[in-house]
């Protein structure tokens, strides 16, 4: 989309409007700090607001960069400047829509701002009609500025849906009918162990242990990729129910055990087998649906592509602000590649990158994302995950790079290493953060000698 007409800023900054631009500009310089302050007042009252600025980084920045905002907004430009402050603004809705902030919330903030102004304005500048032209051209130039910050939001809000409808149809594909395969057998194992135990307590009077459903890789598949896959899809909303049956006939069976109601116990084991022959029936359901859609993964490495990381990261930032549960991202690449291109081909370097996604695929579960982020650059979101878990599973992927014998197009076996870096979601809502932390953590880990994983520090 085209920015907005060049008459219009040149209309604002036009040599006229200098003297406005220079008392405007000296009361804002005096009050930006209060103003900036009214600003996060205003909306810190509002509920959805306070989860987008309770993380200490953004309350201890967000302040001052909008004071800094204020004094640049009111300084005198020429035409020449015109490309920088447009795109400055633009920049500011990118990140409101990155950050996933409601513009409306943004414009209630703003209007604080202008009665702000107004208001010292008003005790300040005797003169009327001085006074009436200040107050004018302060609301037309916040009201250019909140349009340019409204246009790029809105455009990043539109390219985001695209791309999710896209990335719906091209990660359900023939890898998915393979996790679902390893969800069917993830679950089945679940209702061994769990009938077992609870038989064996039967029998010995033990307390029923506690097998939760709920870190279970076939309900991790559905909090995570399956909400995002197939929101709104009968099957995936019957498998969430199918999850809630077996949680609470499972429960029935513990209680029936405790009390030795044979007829209770048997009937939740009965419920219990038939709700996961029907959760194996749904995900059957969805392979099919699956492979009805077109394949439009990535050719050389069959996995998502970078495009599509913006709508992933929201929704696990969406999920963590409900359940509390924090997530990883992790950061690799292939050492050296650039040497396996120079010494044995382009070609060679294809088949590495192929196998090299391959094995992280094989390395995460099915509830994780792999993405291919860059050239030899990949990135992975392991949900649900502590540090600790992260810093494990990136030392058993490194592990595994290691020791994989690498097959050229030629049958040449290559050695390959991999540096990881890893980082813990902290809750600060712009997920790029996130990501820098784990590219940080990532150039630590190769300036140590390569081969090996990194956790951030600050």
């Amino acid at each position: 989309m085209p920015y907005p007409s060049r008459a219009i800023f040149e209309h604002i900054f036009s040599p006229a409007n200098q003297d406005l631009l220079v008392l405007l500009g000296q009361h804002v310089e005096a009050s930006a700090d209060e103003l900036a302050g009214s600003f996060y007042q205003e909306m810190l009252r509002n509920e959805e607001a306070r989860q987008y600025l309770s993380h200490e980084l953004v309350d201890a920045r967000l302040r001052r960069s909008m004071a800094d905002w204020l004094v640049d907004l009111f300084r005198r430009r020429g035409p020449e400047d015109y490309a920088a402050f447009v795109s400055r603004q633009r920049r500011i809705g990118e990140v409101h829509a990155r950050i996933n902030v409601p513009m409306l919330l943004v414009q209630q903030g703003l209007r604080v701002i202008k009665e702000g102004l107004f208001t010292r304005l008003a005790g300040e500048v005797k003169d009327r009609v001085a006074l009436i032209r200040a107050i004018l051209f302060a609301d037309d130039l916040l009201d250019y500025t909140t349009n340019l910050f409204n246009e790029r939001y809105v455009e990043q809000i539109v390219e985001s849906e695209s791309q999710v409808q896209v990335m719906r149809i091209q990660m359900t594909s023939q890898n998915l009918a393979m996790d679902v395969e390893s969800l069917r057998g993830s679950l089945l194992d679940w209702l061994r162990h769990t009938l077992t135990s609870l038989y064996q307590s039967w029998i010995s009077g033990a307390e029923p242990p506690a097998y939760a459903l709920s870190t279970n890789e076939f309900a991790l598949w559905i909090e995570h990729k399956g909400q995002l896959l197939f929101a709104d899809h009968p099957d995936i909303e019957a498998l969430q129910a199918d999850r809630a049956h077996l949680e609470q006939a499972y429960e029935h069976a513990r209680e029936a055990c405790r009390r030795k109601d044979s007829g209770s116990f048997e009937k939740a084991l009965a419920e219990l087998n038939d709700t996961v022959t029907k959760a194996n029936w749904h995900l059957t359901e969805l392979v099919r649906h699956m492979l009805e859609m077109h394949n439009l993964r990535d050719p050389l490495t069959g996995i998502l592509s970078r495009r599509y990381l913006p709508y992933v990261m929201r929704q696990e930032i969406a999920l963590y602000r409900r359940t509390g549960k924090s997530f990883a991202v992790l950061m690799l690449d292939v050492d050296h590649f650039k040497a396996i291109n120079d010494e044995h081909g382009h070609a060679a370097g294809d088949a590495v990158l192929t196998q090299f996604s391959a094995t992280l695929q094989a390395a995460v579960r099915s509830s994780d994302f792999v993405f291919r982020y860059g050239g030899e650059e990949f990135l992975i979101l392991l949900s649900h995950a502590t540090e600790a878990q992260a810093l494990k599973v990136a030392e058993k992927i490194r592990a595994e790079v290691e020791r994989h014998p690498f097959m050229t197009h030629t049958g040449t076996v290559l050695h390959v290493t991999t540096s990881i870096g890893v980082a813990l979601y902290d809750g600060h809502p712009d997920y790029e953060w996130v990501i820098d932390q784990a590219d940080r953590a990532l150039y630590r880990a190769k300036d140590a000698g390569r081969n090996r994983c990194a956790p951030y520090s600050a």
